[in-house]
C-alpha cells in the first residue's frame, strides 16, 4: 500500500500447479500494475482535467511520506446463479516477524500463495492472519448477491479510504546510490525490498467463490494517493 511508485505491482497469490493444490508450493504472479490515467484524453471526450500533469505527479526515490490512499473498486460476478452471494473480504496488515522455514513462510510477495481460503465460508478449511506473525490493521467483508430468480450477472462498487501514520517511507541506506540514477518503474518493483519491514504495509483482497469457470470474477480498481515529498511538478 505504501508503493506509490509508477508501475506499482498488485500481485495475485497462487500454488505451483505441478504440486498439487494441498502440497505445492505457494508463490505469487506478477498481475497488474498501477499506471496512472493518460493526460492526454480523458473518459469523458472533454480535455484533460485541470493542472493534470500537477496532481500526476510522481515521488521521490529517496522518500516520501504517504498522507492516504483512496480506493474505489469495481467487482463484476458473471453468470452468479439466483440467490447466491459472494463474499468479499479486504485486510489490512503489517508482517511483524518475518518466517521462511519448512512449517510457515510469510515473506511477502514470494509466499503470497501461503494466503489463500482468507474468506472461505466452510469453517474446515478457513484460513486466517496469525497474530503472532501478523499485525491486523483493518477487516472489512462485504456480499454481491444476486437477489433474483435467474441467474445473471451481478456487480457492485466499493470505496476504501486509507490514512497513514505521519512518517517518511526511506530507502534503505545502503541502497540509496544504487537507486538514485535508477526509474520509477525500478522503484516500483523493488519497493518492498528497499524499505524497512515495518514500513511495509500489505492489503489482501479475497473471496469466498471457488474456481467455478461458469462463474468469472472480474475487479477493476483506481487508486488515488496523496503525499508529501522534495521532488515533483508542484515544488518547482
Amino acid at each position: 500500500m505504501t508503493n506509490f511508485y509508477h508501475g506499482a505491482p498488485a500481485w495475485r497469490g497462487k500454488v505451483d500447479s505441478a504440486m498439487g493444490a494441498e502440497t505445492g508450493e505457494p508463490t505469487f504472479e506478477h498481475e497488474h500494475s498501477w499506471l496512472p490515467l493518460d493526460h492526454t484524453a480523458s473518459n469523458s471526450g472533454l480535455a484533460a482535467p485541470y493542472q493534470f500533469d500537477i496532481t500526476n505527479d510522481t515521488p521521490s526515490l529517496l522518500q516520501y511520506a504517504p498522507l492516504s490512499s483512496f480506493y474505489k473498486f469495481h467487482f463484476k460476478i458473471n453468470d452468479l446463479e439466483k440467490g447466491k452471494d459472494v463474499l468479499f473480504k479486504i485486510q489490512v496488515f503489517q508482517v511483524k516477524l518475518p518466517a521462511d522455514n519448512n512449517k510457515i513462510s510469510t515473506e511477502l510477495p514470494d509466499y503470497l500463495g501461503a494466503y489463500r481460503n482468507m474468506c472461505s465460508e466452510d469453517p474446515s478449511d478457513a484460513n486466517k492472519l496469525s497474530p503472532y506473525y501478523h499485525r491486523k490493521l483493518h477487516e472489512q467483508t462485504f456480499h454481491v448477491k444476486n437477489y433474483t430468480e435467474a441467474t445473471m450477472d451481478c456487480e457492485k462498487y466499493f470505496n476504501f479510504k486509507w490514512n497513514f501514520a505521519n512518517k517518511l517511507i526511506r530507502i534503505d541506506p545502503t541502497q540509496i546510490n544504487a537507486i538514485q540514477t535508477e526509474t520509477q518503474a525500478y522503484g516500483a518493483s523493488n519497493h518492498h525490498k528497499f524499505v524497512r519491514p515495518q514500513d511495509n504495509l500489505w492489503m489482501l483482497l479475497s473471496t469466498s467463490s471457488t474456481n467455478d469457470a461458469a462463474r468469472n470474477i472480474e475487479v477493476s480498481c483506481m487508486r488515488t494517493d496523496r503525499w508529501r515529498d522534495n521532488d515533483g511538478v508542484i515544488t518547482r
